[in-house]
């Protein structure tokens, strides 16, 4: 039988997030099916990032709701306990608990004079956490709109509410520069909660390092297929003049020759549209249906409780089905063309091309330090340290096998005579 998911965390990370994750041993743990730990080890700060996904508030009169909430606070606290206590901590998620401008009166240093909520059960045991553990809720340090604050609305009194959340130890309060929310997210995953981002910045006293940048030009891959501006392209440089002095250096005609290429592709292929880099099967056509779609849903969000709801609603639907149909084309196509071109590759013995094309493709995916590894008794290894020693036991038991010989087994080979 099918049955739809309750509960699950993860954590993602941009490039220099996940090298200082690595840095620090690759170390995650799911603590449970509501909370997900990792830390990243940065000089002098590590900062311990832990998302959580709280029970609902619990209704009235139901004591398996109150025991749900409590055994979660009872996990986090023992995670903040393991913490270390040097590091930053960022608690972030989904934490189902409203706070109010009385919370800011009785608890200044933990709920700050913007929280404009009415106060829950979950609301209280989230003040209390954060006083227990020197933490503060740092949504409501900031003044926002109310679109820039509200994460959910209630499906049955469409009221909007905050219930997303960031906690951050009091001591790095300065740190953090602005917490708000971005509803244009929440269109392109069709989710009812809204982004909120973060924006910490640390104010470390450091010597400035006179270091001088190197230019890389970034290049729009859709335009780099299109016949028109190849041809434009050829055309710019078959018309460019280059110098012919006799006394000219081959290092000065190769700068001469790479600044001109440089400049001629900028022009052309120069990617000042894009500002975000995308997938290479992704088209324009499909950009901007995407981009339709998040606006759909947004429409929607903004009219729920009013007569046009149901309208809105079928446009996103609408949309979102047609975005469905057309990535999955786009992506058939994309890989029957890709394929065909690593196997022309091939039949014409060119295997440097094929073999470049495919590491291409590889790159991104999945690395082996983030596959599931597990020891003997089927525990998870998370730490990179485990992971190799686990390896390293594999092929040792793999490869030096124990060998028993039989001489009298040996002894009834018959030996074959050689002919002269």
């Amino acid at each position: 039988m099918k049955t739809r998911s309750a509960n699950g965390m993860a954590l993602c990370f941009g490039k220099q997030a996940s090298k200082s994750w690595r840095d620090g041993g690759s170390t995650w743990k799911a603590v449970s099916d509501r909370i997900i730990t990792a830390r990243l080890q940065r000089h002098p700060i590590s900062i311990t990032i832990i998302a959580v996904y709280s029970p609902i508030n619990p209704p009235p009169g139901q004591s398996t709701a109150n025991d749900t909430a409590h055994a979660f606070y009872i996990d986090l606290q023992q995670t903040i306990d393991k913490t270390p206590k040097n590091d930053m901590v960022l608690i972030m998620g989904d934490l189902n608990a409203r706070v109010s401008q009385q919370q800011h009166l009785d608890r200044f240093s933990v709920v700050g004079k913007h929280a404009g909520d009415d106060l829950n059960e979950n609301g209280q045991r989230l003040t209390d956490f954060c006083s227990i553990n020197d933490l503060i809720i740092a949504n409501t340090f900031f003044e926002h709109k109310p679109i820039h604050q509200m994460t959910w609305m209630h499906p049955s009194n469409k009221k909007w509410h905050v219930i997303d959340y960031t906690l951050v130890n009091r001591k790095f309060r300065s740190a953090v520069e602005d917490v708000r929310v971005y509803r244009t997210a929440a269109g392109v995953i069709g989710t009812d909660h809204h982004l909120v981002r973060t924006k910490i910045k640390f104010h470390l006293k450091t010597r400035a390092k006179t270091t001088q940048k190197q230019f890389t030009a970034r290049l729009n891959k859709m335009t780099l297929h299109d016949p028109v501006y190849i041809q434009a392209f050829q055309a710019a440089l078959s018309s460019t003049t280059t110098s012919t002095s006799p006394t000219i250096t081959t290092n000065d005609k190769y700068a001469e020759l790479s600044t001109t290429l440089k400049n001629i592709s900028e022009n052309f292929f120069g990617d000042t549209e894009l500002p975000r880099k995308h997938k290479e099967c992704l088209t324009n056509e499909i950009l901007d249906i995407v981009s339709e779609k998040s606006q759909a849903f947004l429409s929607w969000q903004n009219h729920r409780g009013t007569r046009n709801e149901k309208m809105y609603r079928t446009q996103y639907r609408t949309l979102r089905k047609l975005t469905k149909k057309m990535v999955r084309e786009r992506q058939v196509e994309y890989w029957d063309a890709l394929s065909l071109e690593i196997e022309q590759a091939i039949k014409q013995h060119d295997p440097a091309t094929a073999y470049r094309m495919i590491r291409r493709l590889k790159r991104g995916k999945a690395k082996i330090e983030e596959m599931p590894i597990y020891d003997k008794q089927g525990i998870l290894l998370t730490n990179s340290y485990d992971r190799l020693h686990r390896w390293r036991e594999h092929f040792s038991e793999l490869f030096n096998v124990s060998i028993t010989v039989d001489l009298a087994t040996i002894q009834q080979i018959p030996i074959r005579q050689l002919s002269s």
